[in-house]
């Protein structure tokens, strides 16, 4: 609380901080020493990672898919190793991709960062229990999945009053370019 005089006045004013914080929803193969973590940033793959929702944001041809697994091209990399880069700056990071991998490329084969996993700090005993995966074993069922948020995504496109256009001219679906809608 604060009170402030004021020509004579008394004011009382109550002032609200607000601080979010996720630490438990954070995976375990996540990076070590954030509170909260909105997205990741992957610059080895040039994918992101939201997790409040625990989806995946990657390119797909030349348009930007999510589902809540990666395709199974991604199977072979160790998320537990890989250099994550902790983004709060907003939703939809993505359209800020071209200076993302600019900022970030000296990242690409960083293996020195800490996961949530390995940390000895007590605050990520909840985290170091979410393993979550990041690729289905079941590669035929993941792909339907994704074609499927695709089409929702397409239709939802659709169905918006003033949709100027559905194809790959849309900027969100050309990575790199730094507009909103």
């Amino acid at each position: 609380m604060c009170t402030v005089l004021l020509m004579g006045f008394l004011y009382t004013a109550n002032a609200q901080v607000s601080i979010r914080i996720n630490i438990n929803h954070q995976p375990a193969w996540g990076p070590s020493g954030y509170d909260r973590a909105d997205f990741y940033y992957f610059p080895d793959l040039n994918i992101y990672y939201d997790v409040n929702s625990s989806m995946f944001y990657y390119l797909s041809g030349s348009r930007w898919a999510s589902n809540r697994y990666l395709p199974s091209r991604y199977s072979r990399y160790d998320f537990y190793k890989m250099h994550k880069v902790v983004m709060n700056n907003g939703p939809r990071p993505w359209l800020r991709n071209r200076d993302h991998r600019r900022e970030y490329m000296r990242f690409r084969g960083d293996r020195s960062q800490t996961p949530i996993r390995l940390s000895n700090n007590r605050r990520y005993d909840q985290s170091k229990r979410n393993s979550r995966m990041w690729v289905n074993g079941n590669q035929r069922n993941d792909q339907r999945q994704g074609q499927r948020n695709n089409q929702k995504v397409d239709k939802q496109r659709n169905q918006q009053p003033n949709n100027r256009q559905s194809d790959n001219k849309h900027p969100d679906n050309r990575p790199g370019e730094n507009r909103e809608r």
